[in-house]
């Protein structure tokens, strides 16, 4: 398979998954994958901003959805996590924001909008064909979102999108959001949830909130006594009761199940922007071996933050010469399996 036919595979994988995604939290088009695994709603958002625009239909009822429910999304999350991950999608996110500003007079977004210079005179197509040509320049762009520096036809908000469903496992952090607030608490019990012990340390890389608001948001939940504090060595662990919390959250159901998107996501962005490069489509497999192997040791740090199922990825640099390809390909093709692997 050559690399350019590998990348519309790709490109497949990504958008089936976004589009199940957001219809499990309410959007109209596409049928939802019943699953355990968690949907992380900023994450996603930042996926869908490098992702979507090779979908403007996807990309368009994204942001219906956040005409209607932004105030679901953490904002201060989301540019942690775009910092810490580095995600490539910042200008995008950029526009987004502009876009949601002034129709909801929403100031979390407008801080965000204010984070991005605007950028007018440099505009480029925001959307592309899914063969990566660029979409036809049009006449009359949409203002908010040439001024941020996209191109793009008039986005239309005519609101479209349903609530959540919050019995949906995947919906935890939603339903969490709405008992207790956007606030770390939602992320921090949905991370314990699925574990029997976590310090510190491992719920704030997994949940982007700064070490002291994750520290004192475990310190006052152990003060309802749903949440056991245990001592060892001089180290302070954190664990919930299942039973206990599931009888509240979702009597009957399995435990849903934490996945930390965000950092393989980044790791997919990083790996779709070599695939989505004609000049890559080009290089002689010895070329794009070392490309793939450069490529492919930037994102094992990300990869192996995912958790236990990044454990699926070889990540073989050692393979010599041009028969790399073939098993970086591999490494690639059981990341996107991670996507299209949901488990009910």
């Amino acid at each position: 398979m050559s690399l350019k036919d590998f990348r519309t595979e790709c490109l497949d994988t990504a958008l089936d998954f976004l589009w199940s995604q957001w219809s499990a939290m309410g959007v109209p088009g596409s049928p939802a994958w019943r699953e355990r695994r968690i949907i992380d709603p900023e994450a996603l958002l930042l996926f869908t901003c490098t992702m979507g625009r090779y979908d403007a239909r996807l990309f368009n009822a994204m942001l219906r959805w956040l005409l209607q429910h932004e105030r679901w999304v953490n904002v201060q999350r989301l540019k942690n996590m775009l910092k810490t991950e580095g995600f490539q999608a910042g200008p995008v996110l950029g526009a987004v924001a502009a876009s949601l500003q002034e129709p909801t007079s929403a100031s979390k977004w407008r801080r965000l909008a204010q984070d991005r210079k605007a950028v007018e005179e440099e505009a480029e197509p925001l959307f592309f064909l899914r063969d990566g040509k660029p979409m036809p320049r049009m006449q009359h762009p949409d203002p908010v979102f040439a001024k941020r520096g996209f191109l793009c036809e008039p986005v239309e908000l005519e609101p479209d999108a349903q609530l959540f469903n919050p019995e949906e496992p995947q919906n935890l952090l939603l339903k969490l959001r709405a008992l207790f607030g956007v606030n770390s608490r939602c992320e921090v019990v949905a991370y314990l949830l699925g574990r029997e012990q976590a310090g510190v340390s491992d719920v704030t890389d997994a949940t982007y909130y700064f070490r002291r608001t994750v520290y004192n948001t475990l310190r006052e939940i152990t003060l309802s006594g749903l949440l056991g504090l245990r001592e060892q060595a001089g180290q302070h662990t954190y664990g919930l009761s299942l039973e206990r919390w599931m009888a509240f959250l979702a009597p009957g159901a399995p435990a849903p199940e934490w996945v930390n998107w965000a950092p393989l996501f980044a790791a997919l962005e990083r790996i779709w922007s070599t695939l989505d490069d004609p000049d890559a489509w080009e290089m002689s497999r010895l070329s794009l071996s070392a490309e793939l192997r450069a490529l492919m040791n930037k994102v094992r740090p990300k990869l192996e933050r995912v958790g236990s199922i990044s454990r699926f990825v070889s990540l073989d640099s050692a393979r010599r010469g041009e028969d790399y390809v073939d098993l970086a390909l591999q490494d690639i093709r059981t990341l996107l399996g991670i996507l299209q692997a949901p488990r009910p």
